[in-house]
Order: C-alpha cells, then structure tokens, then sequence
C-alpha cells in the first residue's frame, strides 16, 4: 500500500489579490510563508520518502516545508498543475465576473458548461491527476509520499473519491491553502482516509490565520478600469478630501491639484457592484504609488490589498521590482502597508517616510 499526503500550495499573490492564477507562476504571500512554516513543523516527525510538486513555483515554496527539512529532493510534475484558465489567467476576478458573468457562474456552480477559450475543462483536470496519482503510487509501493498541487485540482480529485460528479463539485468546500488530504493506494485502488486537514494552521508560532478572511453580506471582487477622470474624478475627489487629515497630511487640500495629476497620471478606478469603491495612481518610475485610496464607505472589506495587486501587476509590466510609496510619518494607514510586505526604506526630501515592498523574481524554486 503507498500512502499518499495530497496537500495544497500555501496562499500566493493570485490568493490574496483576487486573480486567477492557474498557470499563472505567481509568487508566495507572506502569510503563505507561514503557512509553509507551520506545514513544516506539522509534518516535523512524519515519515516522508519521496516528494512530489506541480512545477509551478508556489507549490514548489510549499513542497520545501517537507523535502528540505527531511534532506530529500522534490520532483516537479506539470501534471499536477491547477486547471488552466485559459484567456482568464492572470485576470482579477471581478474583471471576470464583470465581462464574463455566465461563465462564471458555470464554474463556480455548473463546471460541466463552463468554457473558456484556451482553458482545460474540469473533466481534463480530474483525469491528468487520476493518471498522475495512480503513477505515483505505482513508483511507491510501500513507501508514504507528499504530492503538492492545487486547490481546485485537488477538489475535483476529492470529490471523484468520494462518487461526487463534477457537475456538483462546488457542494464540496474549497480547498483551503496548505490543507492536507491523505489517500491510501493499493492495486490500482484509492481510497480517501482524512480531507482538507488544516490543524496545522492553529500553531500559535507561526499564527497562519492571525488576519482570516472575511466573510461579507456582498462580493468584494473588484473590477478595474482606467480612471475616466471626467466622468469619475469628483468621485474621487470627494472621497480623498474625507480622508486627507486623517491621513496624516498638514496641507490643505487641493481638489484642483488632485484633478489635473488624475488627468496626467496612470489613474485605476475600482468597483465593487457597480459603485466605486478604489482609488489607485502611479508615478511615472515603475512600481512608484503616488495615491491609494479604498473609499470611506468601503473599509474593512478586504479591497485596499486588491489595489495593491492591481499595482504589482502594473509595475512588473514595467520591469519594476518593488513598489514604492511615501507617506506622513503620522499616516495611520503605515500599518496597512507594513502587513503586506512593504518595510520602511529611507525617507524623500519632503520628510516623509519611503515604504518599499520587494516584487522582484525569486529563482530558488
């Protein structure tokens, strides 16, 4: 009999900034990174002799908690990857859900109709880790093995073991990042013994889930678009000055000023059901922030980190490898910043505090 621990890649950008990320290669966050911890100290004493990994890097991150620790090596397998979304990767969800709502909802709900130019269906997915799986335990007779993949491939393989048919897979939960499912094979049979066990991610050490995702009475999947200054820009003029002492700023406001820059400068709307709801400008350096502002009706929905996905995205386009913004050293809003990645860097000759998040490529996996 081969044991097999099937677990999910830890939280990655397209995670946490609401992009679909099939194949799409993107990088760890960093409470991924501790999730990676806390599956590391978690499988600490577990009996591992073979690992294997989609190629792709967030699940090769993921699978370094186990072979490294245990002076193993780790086999890349693009067969384990996650379903191709075709011409929907590297795209935001809301994006999607604005252009593209029946497909949508086919995927989230009636996965046998969706289609997507360029994508894999549903039923492809299943059968290339039905292969992969069966293969890997072959190779294994007797011996236990980590298989790192993804969230919605996994799902489909769950809901196969369990004689749940595609069309109703969405009754099964997601497949949370890092949860680790065990299947028992023998003779071309497998069996599904735990599912989606996250126990790990309650380690205090590592305090996986310290800011867990919020469940709202709304979807907070924004959609983006270029500023249409005219049509949009009292909007967000209106929106900055309610928040511009509050922000730490001792100048007066200047709706003008803010005006003509939005006129001047690369300027992102965000919309959540059609009302905006975000804020985003760059400078004219790549990966330079100029403003970020979620609306003051709009707050603790998880949208500020949005726009700063919509700013890696932009910046990378560019050739930047990290963001920048400067802020009021009295600017409550540091915090926010400080909790997804950006670190203090030096201050500008204005006095005010340079904030800096790395975006560059990291080749170790």
């Amino acid at each position: 009999m081969t044991k097999i621990y099937l677990i999910c890649s830890a939280e990655a950008e397209g995670d946490l900034y609401r992009i679909a990320q099939g194949h799409f290669n993107d990088r760890i966050t960093d409470r991924g990174w501790r999730q990676i911890k806390a599956l590391e100290k978690g499988f600490a004493h577990i009996q591992i002799d073979k690992v294997y990994t989609s190629d792709l890097y967030h699940a090769c991150a993921t699978a370094s908690a186990i072979y490294k620790p245990k002076s193993l090596i780790s086999y890349k397998r693009k067969i384990l990857r996650e379903n191709c979304m075709g011409k929907w990767e590297g795209r935001n969800w809301g994006n999607i859900a604005y252009e593209d709502a029946q497909q949508l909802r086919n995927f989230k709900t009636a996965p046998e109709k969706w289609h997507v130019d360029g994508a894999e269906t549903p039923q492809q997915v299943l059968s290339r880790m039905l292969n992969s799986i069966r293969q890997i335990a072959s190779e294994n007779e007797g011996k236990s093995v980590a298989v790192i993949s993804h969230c919605f491939a996994i799902r489909y393989l769950l809901a196969e073991l369990q004689g749940i048919p595609l069309k109703e897979v969405h009754k099964l939960p997601m497949v949370k990042n890092t949860a680790v499912s065990i299947i028992e094979a023998e003779g071309g049979l497998l069996r599904l013994v735990t599912e989606n066990d996250i126990s790990h991610l309650g380690d205090k050490d590592y305090q996986a889930y310290e800011k867990p995702y919020e469940t709202l009475d709304f979807d907070t999947d924004m959609y983006f678009q270029p500023l249409p200054w005219v049509a949009y820009g009292e909007i967000m003029a209106e929106a900055i000055k309610c928040v511009w002492q509050e922000a730490g700023e001792d100048r007066p406001f200047n709706k003008h000023i803010l005006l003509e820059d939005a006129a001047m400068l690369q300027t992102i709307i965000g919309f959540v059901e059609q009302e905006p709801a975000g804020f985003l400008q760059f400078g004219m350096e790549p990966g330079s922030i100029t403003l970020l502002c979620t609306h003051p009706g709009c707050r603790r929905a998880s949208l500020g980190v949005q726009l700063i996905g919509q700013a890696v995205m932009a910046a990378r386009a560019k050739g930047g490898d990290y963001l920048r913004i400067a802020l009021p050293r009295q600017n409550p809003y540091r915090k926010f910043f400080l909790n997804y990645g950006f670190i203090l860097a030096g201050e500008n000759e204005k006095g005010r505090d340079i904030l800096e998040k790395h975006i560059g490529p990291d080749s170790e996996f």
